[in-house]
């Protein structure tokens, strides 16, 4: 019904979810699992961590533990058995990525200031915090609601906005090519339209290409460095599509790149960030 190709449900792992509780879990994502047509992840979420497990088995890391209250004793508790592989998203991000490759740009409740504005009309900034990793950083958008329709408002309306959606590229819809293609940083995030923004790095270009669920209004290079941010026009005729490639920026210190895609309806998408400078990563 929601036209998905992958979906997680992240519950908190505290001591308020029991054994039972996560073992309920477990079964219903391997039941829903269909490889090639829907995937199901089974999936927590530790403190402001989101953590993708590549099997249907793995233990429940509980943020509330005296044991796996740190972050660094989480990565111990997934680094080996049915977790070793898992993916772990950001969830702040206003703070730096740490271990994680991927960090979430866009959710329900990371709307900024008001949730009374509609689904797009802002952007929530992005922090010069991501400028300590030199690598790729996928990312991702999301839910963050109980409402159960990703991308989708609340029928009632009596909270407005809508939450994010997740875009990977991937050569075969399975656990493990999504997770690949969410380490690797080939994915998007959208406001909740199915926007799609390809962003591809090849000879020191970056090429881009993008299709709207309603004409763009602008399209940008949004570059962040050590100075703070500044945008490179790409596209600003409105056009439902865009096709083209731009010299990818250099930069004398840490910085990052990403292509920001903005319909006249509001709503936004994301390509995952790319060092600027430097060598191809």
């Amino acid at each position: 019904v929601a036209r998905l190709d992958f979906a997680a449900a992240t519950e908190h792992a505290t001591g308020l979810m029991c054994d039972e509780d996560w073992d309920a879990m477990l079964r219903a994502a391997a039941s829903a699992y269909e490889p090639g047509r829907f995937t199901t992840f089974a999936a927590f979420q530790w403190n402001d961590l989101a953590v993708l497990l590549p099997e249907d088995g793995g233990r429940l890391v509980r943020s509330d533990d005296r044991l796996t209250d740190d972050p660094g004793e989480l990565l111990a508790a997934l680094s080996g058995g049915e977790t070793a592989g898992s993916v772990i998203v950001k969830l702040a991000t206003g703070a730096r990525p740490g271990e994680a490759r991927a960090v979430e740009i866009y959710s329900w409740r990371n709307r900024g200031a008001t949730y009374e504005d509609r689904p797009g009309a802002f952007e929530p900034g992005l922090s010069r915090a991501f400028l300590a990793p030199i690598r790729p950083i996928t990312i991702t958008a999301g839910s963050d609601n109980h409402w159960g329709r990703p991308g989708g408002d609340d029928l009632t309306g009596l909270e407005p906005g809508a939450g994010g959606l997740t875009a990977v590229e991937a050569p075969f819809n399975d656990r493990a090519s999504i997770l690949e293609g969410l380490r690797q940083g080939r994915a998007w995030a959208t406001t909740g339209a199915r926007i799609v923004l390809r962003v591809a790095l090849r000879w020191g270009r970056l090429e881009v290409a993008a299709a709207g669920t309603a004409a763009f209004a602008r399209i940008d290079l949004v570059v962040l460095d050590g100075a703070g941010m500044r945008l490179i026009p790409v596209m600003t005729l409105p056009a439902l599509d865009f096709e083209g490639t731009i010299e990818r920026p250099r930069a004398a210190g840490p910085a990052f790149c990403y292509v920001r895609a903005v319909q006249q309806d509001g709503e936004v998408a994301w390509s995952s960030l790319i060092p600027a400078g430097g060598e191809e990563p």
